[in-house]
């Protein structure tokens, strides 16, 4: 295959990967701007380990998102799931000790779909797929509900990957935001001139584009510098 064709398919990929997180990023960044309670966002932060996609600061809390894209069409398995678990939790305790007076909430938001068709197994036996266990034991979970004795090995062994006590993994469970096909805001520069809202979304994903790709590296910005480097005094 033409390596040029190969690099410009790798290049689109990246794109299709990272301009869904600037522009749901964007979006965030929005909504608690004008709800006034942003605080600050933070964008590349190399000290939120894994959730150091997308975080922002409110008041009382702070989110940080972990944004899995594909252009491809694609599943999300229980064994991608379970890859991933154990650095979210070492993050999300990493910032609960940075940021003691702010509850953590940790996010992982994804477009791929849950798998119905992996295979989760106990020894040889198969119990079910990873849609099967989101809906039979992370929901149960969430709400403190009971779960079926087949699924506690596999359960067990996903609180033993994050390194948590129990406490904190009971904790952790109750604040993560798990977010499969998630269907991202949609806006384009062809709706700018009939929507104000689109338009104020694409200057601060520009914004957003812009920090990550300068030469300062810097990762925070407060509300008053966004709103002042926009223009929108």
């Amino acid at each position: 295959m033409n390596k040029e064709i190969v690099s410009a398919s790798g290049e689109r990929a990246a794109m299709g990967g990272y301009l869904p997180q600037f522009d749901e990023f964007a979006w965030f960044v929005y909504l608690n701007l004008i709800n006034n309670k942003l605080e600050w966002i933070r964008i590349a932060d190399p000290k939120a380990e894994k959730l150091d996609d997308i975080q922002y600061s409110t008041n009382s809390e702070i989110h940080a998102y972990q944004v899995k894209w594909s252009i491809a069409e694609a599943n999300i398995s229980f064994a991608n799931f379970a890859e991933l678990f154990p650095f979210i939790t070492s993050s999300w305790k990493s910032l609960k000790i940075a940021n003691l007076s702010k509850k953590i909430i940790p996010h992982l938001i994804t477009n791929k779909p849950i798998s119905a068709h992996d295979s989760l197994k106990v020894g040889s036996t198969k119990i079910g797929s990873f849609q099967d266990f989101m809906s039979k034991v992370w929901s149960k979970v969430k709400s403190n509900q009971s779960i079926d004795d087949k699924w506690k090995l596999v359960l067990e062994e996903l609180k033993k990957s994050s390194n948590l006590n129990n406490s904190e993994f009971k904790e952790f469970i109750a604040c993560f935001d798990f977010q499969p096909d998630y269907k991202q805001k949609q806006f384009s520069v062809g709706n700018i001139k009939y929507s104000k809202e689109d338009e104020d979304l694409q200057q601060i994903s520009r914004f957003i584009v812009e920090k990550v790709a300068s030469p300062e590296r810097d990762v925070e910005f407060t509300r008053h510098e966004i709103i002042k480097e926009l223009g929108w005094t």
